[in-house]
């Protein structure tokens, strides 16, 4: 009887020992396969992030500035697909692709863009004279297809004057249109928000203290707001001179980024919606992608046509909503006083120009200048 009951015990432990090695490899497996999915992901986020600081610092800070790096870099991947030869060449460096197949760099880029997914549309216009072909249709995804001279509703009424214009066929035109309206994690009290002094307007002025992502220097102050139930969070830098959009870079963001400690603050922020219209084909021509603008778009329609547009509209809002936190008021009780902060907060009064991202820890959604807000 004894015997019996220690064969049983050893065979339950060989049993037990053999499923437990059976899980250690595959646990093994997925190890050593996961890192290279996420460092995919990773690389191309990272294409898109730099591709994104190097056009908006292209372009002139003469106002509001508002662009999506990841809804353009998406754009002229829907024009890397169609294009063929050296045309195809400049988009791959211009966008700072990894050097993926053309396979690979559908599954990733279709990833990063199902954890980015807003509201918002990406379509192409193709002179009623051509059409798509089916195969390039195939090819692509999350894009509506249409021609022009427009005769269904447009995008929004910009696009539709943009679209409107005398068009020398054949021509596509590449449309991204994107709304950001988020709650904040941490939603600003209502009665706290006072008419107060933005560069050389009075606008609504935000108000809240609390503990969030935090740094200063000589050079600007940032503060990282996150998103209600969302990845996403807002990060805004407060230059204190000039020179900070000489500096910007994907490289000097991250550095600034990985700096940052939780600190309490105290922030009077600007309330603001704004809908930012914008071509982008000079700054895309700038950058060194001219040949699709010439030719080269060969495997979109049964003839060869060239790039004409590429518009962005981005609705965009910041006003206090989200999720209500019990804290002591920030404005005095005096009428129109700035409450004093707390001994140990720090104070971030954003009554200039700024500069603000919104991400989600790794591709960047938004990037932009305000320099205008109307009341």
């Amino acid at each position: 009887m004894k015997k019996k009951i220690t064969i049983i015990l050893v065979s339950f432990i060989l049993i037990f020992l053999a499923v437990f090695l059976f899980w250690e490899d595959i646990e093994n497996t997925y190890r050593r396969h996961m890192p290279d999915m996420e460092s995919d992901g990773q690389m191309f986020s990272r294409s898109v992030n730099d591709f994104g600081f190097r056009l908006f610092s292209s372009m002139e800070k003469d106002g509001n500035v508002i662009i999506s790096p990841y809804g353009v870099h998406t754009l002229f991947l829907l024009a890397y697909s169609g294009a063929e030869g050296e045309a195809k060449k400049e988009i791959r460096e211009v966008l700072s692709l990894p050097d993926f197949s053309e396979k690979k760099l559908k599954n990733v880029s279709l990833r990063v863009f199902e954890r980015l997914d807003r509201s918002g549309a990406m379509a192409l216009y193709l002179h009623e004279d051509y059409s798509f072909l089916d195969a390039y249709k195939e090819s692509v995804d999350h894009v509506h297809f249409s021609s022009f001279p427009i005769k269904e509703d447009p995008i929004n009424e910009w696009m539709e004057e943009k679209l409107s214009l005398p068009q020398e066929d054949p021509i596509i035109h590449f449309l991204s249109a994107i709304h950001f309206n988020e709650q904040w994690e941490k939603g600003f009290n209502k009665e706290e928000t006072r008419k107060r002094h933005f560069n050389e307007n009075r606008v609504e002025m935000m108000s809240m203290e609390e503990e969030f992502s935090y740094m200063e220097n000589e050079d600007l102050q940032v503060v990282t707001l996150p998103y209600k139930e969302s990845v996403f969070s807002m990060h805004i830098f407060l230059p204190r001179n000039e020179s900070f959009y000489e500096d910007l870079s994907l490289g000097y963001i991250e550095e600034v980024k990985d700096s940052m400690e939780k600190e309490k603050v105290s922030l009077h922020l600007p309330r603001f919606d704004i809908w930012h219209n914008r071509e982008m084909s000079d700054a895309l021509r700038e950058m060194g992608i001219e040949g699709v603008f010439d030719s080269g778009l060969e495997k979109v329609s049964s003839r060869e046509v060239r790039a004409g547009n590429v518009l962005q509209s981005i609705s965009f809002n910041v006003s206090e909503e989200g999720e209500e936190v019990e804290r002591s008021p920030v404005i005095g009780m005096i009428e129109g006083a700035l409450g004093v902060p707390s001994a140990r907060s720090k104070r971030m009064h954003v009554n200039r120009p700024f500069f603000f991202m919104v991400d989600n820890g790794e591709t960047v959604l938004f990037m932009g200048h305000i320099e205008n807000i109307k009341d």
